[in-house]
Parts: C-alpha cells; structure tokens; sequence
C-alpha cells in the first residue's frame, strides 16, 4: 500500500499538494486549465524545436533555402512517424498511471513507469536499425529533387540516432502526465529546445572551433538535444524527482502489466501508422506539385502550431483528468473533463483561423527568403485558415478517449477519415484537377471536418467509460 502522503494525485508539481487536492475536488475548468498550462509550454518548446530548424533551413544563401527546406520537411514527417510509433508504449502508460494514481497506488504507477521505459528504448533502437538503412527507399517515394534527396537521407539516418533518446524521453513523460505533474517534462524539453537552438546554430555557421556544417548541422545540433533530453528524464526518474521513481528491477518487459501497456498501445500504433501513411502519401501528393509546394506546405505546418499544440495540450489534461476521474470511480466528472477542455480551446481554432486568414505573407516573409515559397504558400493559406477550429476539437476530444485507454475508436476515425478523405481528394483537387497546394489541401480540410464531427460524437456517447483496462 502507498504511504498516506503519496496517496494524492500530483496535479501540478510535487511541491504543490495543497494546490493539487483543491484542483482534485474543485471546479473541472479550473483542473483542466492549471493541467494544460505546463503542457502547453512543453509542447511550445517542442515545436521550437523544428521550428527553429526550419527558420534555419530557410535562411541558408541562395537556391539551398529551397532544397534545404523541403529535405527538413521530409525528416520531419520521418520524426513523426517515429513519434507514433512510440505510442505502442507511451499511450498505455498515460492511462494506466492515471488510474494507478486516480486510485491512489503510487506502487502500481512505478512499475508501469518501468515497463513503459523499456519498451519505448526497444521500440527506438529497432527504429533505427530499419531507418538507417531504409532511408533511400523511403526519400525516393517522396520523388524529391536529387538535391534536396540526398539531405534529406543524411538527415533521417543521423536523426534516427537521436529518436532513440525521444522514445525514452516520451514515456517519461506520459508517465509524469499521467501521474498529474507536468513541471517535469515542461522543463525536461526546455532544456532540449536550448541546446537545440545553441547547437544547430553551432554547427550551421561554425561558430568557434567549430565547422561550418551548414544544413547536416541542423540534425546534428537537433540530435545533441534529443540524447540530452533522453538522458535527463531518465535521471529524473532514477532520482524520484516528481512522485515517480524508476527502478531497473522493473525495466522489462515480462509480466501483465506490459500486457495492459500493449492492450492499449496497439490500437493507438496501428492508428498513428494509417495516420502517419494516410499523411506520406498527401505529402507526396504536394511534392508532385514541385519542391516549391512542397516547401510552401512545410512552413505552413510550423506555423499552424499556434493552433495545434495548444488543443495538444489540452487534450493531454483532459486525458490525465479523465483517467484520474475513472481511476477514482467517477465516470461523470471523467465525460465532463473533455468538454471542459474543449470549450476552453475553441478561442484557440478562433484564433488560428483570424491569422492565417489574414497574416499569410508576413508569416511566409518570416519563414523563408524565397518569393516563390511565399507566393504560393500566401494564395493557399484561405484553406488551412477553415481548418482550424475542427482541428483543435478533434484533437482534444480524440485525446480525451485515448486517456480513458479507449484507442479502437481513433483508430476507426484514422481508417474512415484520414485514409479514406484526405490523400485521394489531395490528389483528385490539387493534381487531376490542376488546384496546386490550395487543392491538395481542401483534402486536408475534409479530414480534420469528419474526425471532428465524428470525434466529439463518439466521446459524447460515453460508453469508453465503462472500459476495463
């Protein structure tokens, strides 16, 4: 049994019990709002990350700005896809501590805290091993320039290296949302996002002694940040810094809670990956339509992060509320989390849409130097504007049933939606039909419509409250 001190979630920071117990028993809005406050600045400094790398790529002299660009984009969606297949082990590990410490077992939350850990560094290294080598095969379906190919294959190989410490540093991560202390992984990827900004840097101009790489010294500033990042939450957890304590005799992956972890990781993997291919294959739609387009929707993407990180991090509270509320045996408050969260971040889709309806060219003067990107980003950039507010609530109530461990129902949104709506109308509008990146991406907007609508509804049903994880 735990000891009584450690009975109570962690809502906010391990120094802050008082505060948590009044968020515990106090207002939904208010413990979703104090939740997701943490995880937004972590997923700020997260974005910053590729960001930056993009602002890098950008600015590089000459014609490179373009290939270099677009390469990035590339290991970008490479990253990504690595990132979801991490979900095998990081979404069963948020909604089994959540409950764990929804019930008060501290004890139960550390052993999925190991499990999750060993599984998310298996599942980097084999990651790694297949994408060293498959990484021509894979740049050449996105049918890149020669150019912008070959940068983007050193960059998937050498960033694959790296993704070995973001699985470990993912896991950690859930684990501490799902416990209710976000202040861990807040500064956990502060620190990566101030290495990566000072390194990438670095490496790019050759300040100091050392070379100027230029673009192979982005994914080498960015790798530094990764294996740091990896290194420092495994010391957070090693020290018990947080309410959580990882102990290697529970490193493994033997026993039925890695069975609990996969019950629920499957469905999510297997969700991400149609995701992850149903995404592939709409970007190459857009690299069809040249290197231009290509990196015209890259830049697009960072910036709709002013949109999509916040609904992230409002779903990741919704989520650690709901699998606290379930764990302590009230479904009702659990349904009542996901709509407080959601209508906390509509203003956000508001805001997103009054942006890119109205700021395009100054975002594209910030982002690149090349008048080509930012004229035909600038005349796409209507399309994306309608997709904000579907985006933002799909995501948080999607995030919501994956908190309850109900991963089967996104995945039945990743097959109907994302498959099935957003790459075959990309195709049909913006290549049979000659609508360039405006047309492939009205298939983007049919995509974020369905898994809203369909989304919200299967959340506002309420059966994946009676789930048995």
């Amino acid at each position: 049994m735990p000891e009584p001190e450690e009975s109570l979630p962690v809502l906010y920071g391990p120094a802050d019990d008082a505060a948590a117990n009044q968020l515990a028993t106090g207002s939904v809005h208010r413990e979703v709002f104090y939740l997701a406050l943490p995880v937004l600045g972590e997923q700020v400094f997260s974005f910053f990350v590729s960001f930056y790398d993009t602002y890098l790529a950008g600015h590089l002299p000459g014609d490179a700005s373009v290939t270099s660009t677009a390469a990035i984009g590339v290991g970008a969606y490479v990253s990504w896809l690595a990132n979801l297949m991490f979900m095998l082990a990081s979404s069963g590990t948020l909604a089994l501590v959540s409950r764990a410490r929804g019930k008060g077992d501290l004890a139960e939350a550390n052993v999925i805290l190991g499990r999750s850990i060993a599984a998310g560094g298996i599942i980097g290294l084999l990651f790694a091993m297949i994408m060293i080598p498959c990484a021509p095969y894979f740049v050449a379906l996105t049918q890149l320039s020669d150019e912008a190919a070959q940068i983007a294959v050193r960059y998937i190989r050498v960033d694959s290296i790296g993704e070995i410490f973001t699985a470990i540093t993912l896991c950690g991560a859930a684990a501490y949302r799902g416990s209710g202390n976000m202040r861990i992984p807040l500064g956990v990827l502060a620190t990566v996002s101030l290495v990566n900004v000072i390194a990438s840097y670095s490496l790019v101009h050759g300040i100091g002694p050392l070379p100027a790489m230029g673009v192979d010294g982005i994914v080498g500033g960015t790798v530094i940040a990764r294996v740091l990042g990896g290194l420092l939450m495994l010391a957070t957890l090693m020290i018990g810094v947080g309410g959580l304590h990882l102990r290697w005799s529970e490193v493994h992956l033997g026993g039925h809670h890695i069975v609990r972890l996969t019950r629920i990781g499957i469905p999510a993997a297997l969700d991400g990956l149609i995701a992850w291919s149903s995404h592939f294959l709409f970007v190459r739609v857009i690299s069809e339509i040249g290197d231009t387009a290509f990196a015209a929707h890259y830049v697009a993407v960072q910036f709709e992060a002013v949109t999509y990180l916040p609904a992230t991090a409002w779903g990741a509270a919704a989520a650690t509320s709901i699998g606290m509320s379930l764990g302590a045996g009230d479904s009702q408050r659990a349904v009542k989390c996901g709509h407080a969260a959601a209508i906390q971040c509509l203003p956000v889709g508001i805001l997103g849409l009054i942006l890119f309806a109205t700021a395009g060219r100054p975002i594209y003067q910030l982002m690149s130097n090349s008048m080509e990107i930012q004229n035909v980003g600038v005349s796409a950039l209507p399309i994306l504007a309608a997709c904000q507010i579907p985006l933002v609530i799909g995501i948080v109530y999607i995030h919501g049933l994956r908190g309850a461990g109900e991963t089967r129902l996104p995945l039945i949104l990743a097959i109907v939606s994302t498959a099935g709506l957003r790459t075959p109308i990309a195709w049909l509008c913006g290549i049979h039909w000659n609508g360039g990146l405006g047309g492939a991406w009205l298939g983007m907007l049919a995509d974020v419509f369905v898994r809203c609508l369909l989304g919200a509804w299967m959340y506002s049903r309420g059966r994946w409250t009676q789930l048995k994880i």
